[in-house]
């Protein structure tokens, strides 16, 4: 399924336009709409995650902080247990500009949040299309989220009994990149692109999780900016995120 991306500009001085720009961006993302809740000066969003199982529920909890910083982390049965994956980095966004682009896209229901030449701060789960065979999604939910606003994001999970690799530490994911794919190819003339990228253990460095479809792509993108296109022929184009 092709993604469906928006992109909206606003200016942010207070935790209440934050909160609301990040509902906003949310929902343009493909969550749907979620009630804010006031916790301890907070103002948190849950968002509830598909799964291919029916035996727990998964949340994704985005949190306001009064000053104007945003994390997130994965809830497995809120409302019950209550298990919760380690937090993101905070995001330390204070008063500024900022370009909210929000794509929605099975696989990556993702809002990129920057401002002037910071890198973007990604909010949302990835769910890559395909996972590995071994990996029992009825013990170990197959949701991804960013940890940090890094140039090269590596990604989130559950660690200990809920992480598959049955870490002691921060589970953590990254997707395959490729460190000399960065320019246009001279020869071509257009910036060669991969897809259908994968998803690996980090921390252990324990193998392939599972891949992403076709739709999901690197590219050689040293000096474009977010919310460019990239015209890969007459039949596929591909938007830049970060």
């Amino acid at each position: 399924m092709p993604a469906i991306t928006k992109v909206f500009n606003q200016h942010i001085s207070t935790q209440q336009e934050l909160s609301s720009a990040i509902a906003r961006a949310m929902e343009l993302a493909g969550y749907g709409v979620s009630e804010p809740v006031n916790e301890s000066g907070n103002v948190n969003y849950y968002y509830p995650l598909a799964l291919s199982s029916v035996e727990y529920t998964l949340d994704l909890l985005l949190e306001v902080k009064s000053n104007l910083c945003v994390r997130q982390r994965l809830v497995k049965d809120r409302l019950t247990t209550a298990l919760f994956s380690p937090w993101s980095d905070v995001d330390k966004t204070g008063e500024a500009f900022y370009q909210f682009v929000c794509c929605n896209h099975p696989e990556f229901r993702i809002v990129s949040i920057s401002k002037g030449s910071d890198n973007p701060f990604l909010l949302g789960a990835i769910r890559p299309e395909n996972k590995e065979s071994w990996w029992d999604e009825k013990k170990y939910p197959f949701y991804f989220f960013a940890e940090d606003n890094d140039a090269a994001p590596y990604f989130r999970s559950f660690e200990g009994n809920l992480s598959p690799f049955k870490s002691t530490s921060t589970e953590d994911y990254e997707i395959t990149s490729f460190g000399y794919l960065k320019y246009a190819n001279p020869y071509t003339k257009k910036r060669d692109c991969i897809t259908g990228l994968f998803i690996v253990d980090r921390d252990g460095q324990q193998g392939v999780c599972g891949s992403f479809s076709q739709e999901l792509g690197r590219v050689a993108a040293d000096g474009l900016e977010s919310g460019n296109l990239l015209i890969e022929n007459t039949e596929s184009m591909f938007m830049l995120l970060g």
